[in-house]
């Protein structure tokens, strides 16, 4: 129908080394008139636990080797709610993941006058649970052939050390949108990230 939708999907191995290994992921949204338009309320979930691939586990190059057979399962659990608003084309969306084992490469070196020495990298992993929270705003307006697109992103790890993510992201687009001869379809304008 149109005011309800929902999607449960599951995934989960038998056999072979990734016996084990689980994904569920989860959709639903809600769909009601409010004030002569429709508000959306919609949700995702997602539990997955998987190993860390082949190519994470084992590298060969020739200045960095490894085969690490003995990395946990990563598990990762995901909660978001959106609300949207078409009539004023706003939507606000908030998330919350729990990271277990989080698997990440990382390098280290020691800087001396003479360039980089005792260079290191590899397949880590965080003990413990990282907690990552993103609130993300978006606002778009629309005035004939005006269009501006605007997206506004707060994010906070609970280990900047091994997830580092940027604490506030920016992103306006503001270009014209028309037809020449009513076939060509031109977008000019321009964009910025911060």
């Amino acid at each position: 129908g149109k005011t309800l939708h929902y999607n449960l999907k599951a995934e989960t191995w038998l056999l072979g080394e990734d016996l084990g290994q689980l994904k569920l992921d989860f959709t639903t949204d809600l769909n009601f008139r409010l004030w002569g338009d429709t508000v959306t309320l919609a949700a995702k979930a997602y539990f997955y636990r998987l190993a860390p691939t082949y190519y994470q586990r084992h590298y060969h190059a020739k200045h960095f080797w490894w085969d690490n057979d003995g990395l946990n399962k990563e598990t990762r659990t995901r909660i978001e709610g959106l609300l949207s608003y078409r009539k004023t084309q706003t939507s606000l969306r908030v998330a919350i993941e729990e990271i277990q084992n989080y698997t990440y490469f990382g390098m280290s070196y020691d800087a001396t006058t003479n360039g980089r020495t005792q260079m290191s990298a590899g397949i880590h992993q965080a003990g413990g649970n990282i907690n990552l929270l993103t609130a993300q705003l978006r606002q778009d307006f629309r005035l004939g052939i005006l269009r501006w697109e605007n997206t506004l992103t707060y994010q906070n790890s609970s280990n900047g050390d091994v997830l580092p993510v940027p604490t506030l992201n920016v992103f306006s687009n503001l270009y014209l949108k028309f037809k020449i001869v009513n076939e060509l379809a031109v977008d000019l304008g321009g964009d910025v990230t911060f």
